[in-house]
């Protein structure tokens, strides 16, 4: 039943999301939602670039429809900088996520937000090209579980 439930909200992602440059990434039963921080943020900003309110307003829409799930909001940094900055800017632009989302209707109780600066690269922060690949937030989507 879970993995019936998580194919539909990956199918209705997918749908809603696609050519947003969104990516819909279906491990096991879970779903992550890769978010390239070059489309949703300036560099060492944490607020939302206003072209992507109509994505996250998608999201929400599908998130709001499968409610038994669970959020995860990582963001992640390149590694130019000061560590402890980039950390609280990756947390900052998680929490702005969240915020965006709760003000679309999608239960706070369900979202936990998580900085992760540069630790947890896609690729080596070698080139300006890598590293804004880095500079993202991803968005876990877990099944709840009923015990």
């Amino acid at each position: 039943a879970v993995g019936s439930y998580m194919d539909k909200q990956e199918k209705a992602l997918k749908e809603e999301l696609s050519g947003s440059g969104v990516k819909v990434i279906r491990e096991g039963d879970k779903l992550r939602l890769d978010i390239p921080a070059q489309l949703t943020f300036d560099i060492n900003r944490s607020d939302i670039r206003s072209n992507l309110y109509p994505v996250f307003n998608d999201i929400a829409k599908v998130l709001r429809d499968y409610e038994k799930t669970m959020l995860v909001v990582a963001g992640h940094t390149d590694d130019t900088g000061p560590y402890q900055y980039n950390m609280n800017l990756s947390k900052q632009r998680a929490d702005s996520v969240k915020q965006y989302l709760i003000a679309q209707n999608v239960q706070a109780i369900r979202i936990e937000t998580q900085g992760y600066g540069p630790n947890y690269p896609i690729v080596p922060n070698s080139s300006e090209t890598n590293r804004a690949q880095n500079r993202r937030v991803e968005i876990q989507i877990e099944p709840l579980i009923s015990q």
